[in-house]
């Protein structure tokens, strides 16, 4: 049956474009303008059918643009239609090569639906999760976004109280606990803290938190106050306090509001994770937890979609690059990057705990840092590529993960970590000779003359 490849450039708040040819490069009808609907996509397939005498299967090719490649690839799926996705990259690159100094949704367009002739390994068929798998997903995106302006707003608090006050929110156990924000809300103005006095002061936390303030609170956070009159004695003029703790009250305002709506995310993501994976066997792997193993689920949905290592691998994005010339090949290239940003940050965050409990990875970790001279972050994203096999493993086989020697067999938790310290612990001087340093002046003189000497 013959294919026709369908470019189609989308548009977020403008219509698609889409260009139609065939299997051998030849433009079969008209360009189409559509829009993101049933209507639009059946309008597009009516006028690339109506140019064809026999019966063919319809190919859409875009760019993940936004979410409006999601109704697309719905559309397809449903009527039985081929959807594949393009990176921009490589998209990007080839319509320089049509024309460099052009650039046109038509081009776009054509662009894209030359990829399957061009290169066809550059080009990919759209995974679509099931519904639950796809919620997951979203809520796991949407929780880190939420946790990015909490981190935000804490920042921009530290930072007020740290001209301010110096050195008030260290005072507090925790800067930003029910009893901090209390006295946040009231006491931003260092002379209002003064005139409080210590008694008093100590009286006013004692009504806050559910536990007794620890010894010495009231003392410091006097003391800090009183750093704050002596930069601003007589400043009036300069430094509203008023004003400033209003500011400090809608910052506050902007947390708590924050906060509740984490929470309420935080249940979703519970109950789509328990719906989509109820055994949890992804987090017996060491360094996957209750936070983590929701974010893997949701990224990598359906591990049967992943027909090999190297292509789990591939899509995260952490392997390095390649470049080969003749009989040379470097060595020590940055990572591809390919992947979601979350789901390299997830495995980096997994792999650092992993390496320290499960001998074989901290085998790699070992290898990299000792006798490649790697330094740590280079270990680490070496350690993540195969700690992705075992999570595809694990999904796929459907059983929780077991600790294994460095000869295969089977260990303790407490037996591993033993194991892991006696002879797989980096030493300190490695770790010191892969750490970068500043570069001071008449450092490389000096580099040098040591080397001389020895």
């Amino acid at each position: 049956m013959e294919v026709i490849n369908i470019g189609v450039d989308l548009g977020v708040t403008a219509k698609h474009h889409a260009e139609v040819i065939n299997s051998e490069g030849t433009e079969i009808c008209s360009s189409a303008k559509f829009t993101g609907t049933k209507q639009g996509f059946d309008m597009v397939s009516k006028h690339v059918l109506k140019h064809v005498d026999e019966e063919v299967k319809l190919r859409f090719i875009c760019e993940p643009t936004s979410m409006s490649w999601f109704p697309l690839a719905v559309y397809a799926k449903r009527n039985g239609h081929e959807i594949m996705r393009v990176k921009a990259q490589k998209s990007h690159d080839l319509r320089k090569y049509y024309s460099r100094h052009t650039k046109s949704d038509k081009l776009d367009a054509r662009a894209l639906a030359m990829m399957p002739i061009v290169e066809r390994e550059s080009i990919e068929e759209v995974y679509l999760p099931d519904r639950v798998t796809n919620a997951l997903n979203r809520r796991c995106r949407q929780r880190e976004k939420i946790s990015k302006e909490i981190v935000s707003i804490k920042t921009r608090i530290k930072s007020l109280y740290h001209w301010v006050m110096p050195g008030l929110t260290d005072c507090f156990e925790d800067p930003y606990g029910e009893r901090a924000k209390a006295f946040y809300k009231k006491y931003t103005n260092p002379f209002k803290v003064k005139h409080l006095g210590i008694f008093r002061l100590h009286r006013v936390l004692e009504k806050t938190g559910r536990q007794q303030p620890s010894e010495g609170l009231a003392e410091r956070l006097y003391k800090a106050a009183i750093r704050g009159c002596e930069l601003y004695d007589r400043c009036d003029e300069y430094i509203d306090f008023d004003e400033l703790q209003k500011e400090v009250e809608c910052e506050l305002q902007l947390l708590e509001s924050h906060e509740q709506i984490q929470k309420k995310v935080d249940e979703a993501i519970n109950r789509f994770y328990k719906q989509a994976h109820p055994t949890k066997n992804i987090e017996t792997i060491p360094g996957i937890g209750e936070t983590l193993g929701p974010v893997f689920l949701g990224i990598i949905g359906n591990p049967e979609r992943f027909s090999s290592q190297s292509k789990a691998r591939g899509y995260s994005g952490m392997i390095p690059r390649q470049k080969d010339s003749g009989e040379s090949s470097k060595k020590g290239l940055n990572i591809t990057k390919d992947g979601p940003s979350r789901y390299r940050r997830a495995l980096y965050l997994a792999s650092d705990t992993a390496r320290q409990w499960d001998p074989q990875l901290a085998k790699v970790y070992y290898d990299q840092m000792v006798h490649k001279g790697h330094c740590h972050n280079q270990a680490v994203c070496a350690v993540s590529t195969h700690l992705i096999g075992r999570i595809i493993r694990v999904l796929k086989d459907k059983r929780p993960y077991e600790l294994r020697d460095l000869e295969r067999k089977p260990i303790t938790k407490r037996k591993a970590k033993i194991l892991i310290k006696k002879e797989l612990a980096v030493p300190e001087e490695t770790r010191k000779r892969t750490r970068s340093r500043r570069k001071t002046k008449g450092y490389k003189r000096n580099h040098i003359r040591g080397i001389a000497q020895k």
